[in-house]
């Protein structure tokens, strides 16, 4: 009991000390920098990138070295110019690259095993843990947000849409829903636009004269705008949250194993927050919320009303450099990459016909929204929303949610 959570204190406070010195070394000329290569790296997702990184820290701390965050596409090159994740975390060590001994550069590091007898004889903890709790160890450790991080999360925090579970429009989704065969409604099968097509259908009545093209807004109104930006402010209690992230677009289209799953509906995300809601949890449904993700503008107005009345909240597209408008949307790792780069060399090119420092445009960004829009940044929008679902009660994803 009580002398077990002590030793377990003891050991999270002994581990955290013994990261600490392995990654801030007295004379950092007499050690060895660990950093990523750029080039494989570089085209994986911001999720797959984040996941390296904690087997990267974990394969220096084993070898002796000192571990640095590497640099990153996600990053905004006018707000970050190192384009590292430095920009997101505070640093890993308090060397730089230019002060060790010598520098490897090493290929990516992918799900490789945490022996957890030699870390924790490295360490000096008085008990054994499991795996798990060494990934949470190096977790806390890493991705510890930076001041610009923080300030977003707050930010975040106060500014979520939300989407309105007692409308008309919410009810006649979730009537329509009711009516399919789950395996089948997916943004990558023709049901889904079945199932937007009716349920449309029913708000504008007939479909002709006046009311023609009405249930099209209403049913974006459903969720708040439908990923518009609209819809109220939420109180975020992660206490009563379940963070659901939907991944669809690019999965389930190449030759991967894991890619040949069946991709999961809307309605079996939502039976999953249910089966979650009535046995894990005392509230009613009511009283709960979901904080939701997806690269799909569809999830924010076809899964909400599936999970009324607990509702549901997300980050409005006005933050993010991909806000899935018109040439700013994702359908692929390879084309969303390659977009991403091309919005920021625009900016970057603005940003220097404005001859402006991120500083400078920092402090105009309030009142100038050409300035506010040069400093968006994908990668750390992306970061703070993972960060946030880290916070809630229970995650839902499916195989391919890195977050």
């Amino acid at each position: 009991g009580g002398r077990r959570a002590l030793s377990m204190s003891g050991d999270v406070a002994k581990f955290s000390a013994w990261l600490h010195q392995m990654q801030h070394p007295a004379e950092c000329g007499q050690t060895v920098g660990h950093v990523q290569r750029q080039e494989y790296f570089w085209g994986l997702g911001l999720g797959a990138q984040l996941v390296s990184l904690k087997f990267g820290l974990l394969a220096a701390l084993l070898k002796g070295h000192v571990y640095h965050l590497p640099t990153s596409h996600y990053t905004n090159p006018v707000a970050c110019p190192s384009r590292s994740f430095d920009c997101y975390f505070e640093p890993a060590s308090n060397c730089t690259l230019a002060t060790h001994r010598k520098v490897i550069q090493v290929g990516i590091r992918w799900c490789t095993d945490v022996p957890e007898g030699r870390l924790g004889s490295l360490a000096g903890l008085a008990e054994p843990h499991p795996k798990e709790w060494f990934h949470a160890q190096l977790t806390a450790f890493l991705f510890r947000p930076s001041v610009a991080m923080r300030s977003l999360l707050v930010e975040l925090s106060g500014s979520l849409t939300t989407s309105d579970p007692l409308s008309n429009a919410s009810r006649t989704v979730a009537e329509a829903a009711r009516g399919e065969v789950p395996t089948v409604l997916s943004s990558v099968d023709p049901a889904f636009g079945q199932l937007a097509e009716r349920a449309v259908g029913k708000l504008n009545g007939k479909g002709k004269g006046k009311g023609k093209g009405r249930g099209a807004r209403r049913l974006q109104e459903a969720a708040g705008g439908g990923g518009g930006g609209g819809g109220g402010v939420a109180v975020f209690d992660p206490a009563r949250c379940v963070a659901v992230h939907v991944r669809r677009t690019d999965k389930f289209k190449t030759r991967r194993r894991e890619d040949r799953l069946p991709p999961k509906s809307f309605p079996e995300y939502a039976q999953l927050y249910r089966g979650w809601a009535y046995w894990r949890q005392t509230r009613p449904p009511a009283e709960l919320q979901l904080l939701v993700g997806s690269e799909d503008k569809h999830t924010y107005s076809l899964f909400p009303p599936l999970v009324a009345p607990s509702v549901s909240y997300w980050v409005p597209p006005r933050f993010f450099v991909m806000d899935m408008s018109e040439g700013k949307t994702f359908k692929s790792i390879n084309q969303g990459n390659s977009r991403l780069e091309q919005l920021y060399a625009i900016m970057s090119y603005r940003a220097t016909e404005r001859n402006q420092s991120a500083a400078a445009l920092a402090a105009v960004a309030s009142s100038d929204i050409d300035a506010a829009g040069l400093l968006k940044d994908e990668g750390m929008v992306l970061v703070a929303q993972m960060i946030l679902m880290g916070r809630c009660a229970a995650f839902i994803g499916s195989h391919a949610s890195h977050v």
